[in-house]
């Protein structure tokens, strides 16, 4: 739960803090800055967070909860490998292309305290070893080449979290052609061909 102090929300505070990162980066924003563009006190904002790398948790918390643990929770029950790995491309994909946010979180997630930076990394973890299991289940059913499955894995995910940085997220049309680019090229590199 949520709670309000001094009219203010941690969340209300997260998303007003994440469009000034989005604006000025996150060590060109102050917390002067965020606390002028809410209206509050310092003292409102130390009472939610001790300081911006909490805040910048605390953002990173959210959307893990809301946005990836949905993908690890469907990847979980889907029990054929190739259908697991399209659902990743096709739900995270979209995911990156319409919440431009998340540029932020990849970038700054090299400036949280070792217990912060190990929940969210336990939290990749999971997709990695999902994927991992995927690629050798292919490999198993002589389905896939015989590549290093965790190597495969972690080219997947880059090449499925690279569009932060060069989609232009005014043009949402595309999102589709580039799910079906990046499943082509992924699964032509991988699977055998007949």
């Amino acid at each position: 739960m949520n709670s309000r102090h001094k009219g203010i929300t941690k969340d209300e505070i997260m998303e007003k803090s994440l469009e000034l990162f989005l604006e000025k980066g996150y060590h060109g924003t102050s917390t002067a800055q965020i606390c002028n563009s809410l209206g509050v006190s310092k003292p409102t904002l130390y009472w939610h967070f001790k300081n911006k790398q909490e805040l910048v948790f605390y953002a990173h918390k959210n959307l893990i909860n809301s946005l990836l643990r949905p993908i690890l929770d469907k990847m979980e029950i889907c029990k054929d490998p190739l259908e697991r790995m399209e659902l990743f491309i096709e739900e995270y994909v979209r995911v990156i292309c319409k919440n431009p946010v998340l540029r932020l979180l990849v970038q700054e997630n090299a400036y949280l305290d070792a217990k912060n930076s190990k929940w969210i990394v336990k939290h990749w973890q999971v997709l990695l070893k999902l994927l991992r299991k995927s690629i050798r289940q292919l490999q198993d059913e002589d389905r896939a080449n015989n590549l290093q499955d965790s190597f495969a894995a972690l080219n997947l995910i880059g090449m499925c979290t690279w569009p932060y940085y060069w989609f232009d997220y005014s043009r949402t049309e595309g999102v589709e052609e580039l799910i079906e680019n990046i499943k082509t090229t992924f699964f032509n590199g991988i699977l055998k061909q007949p």
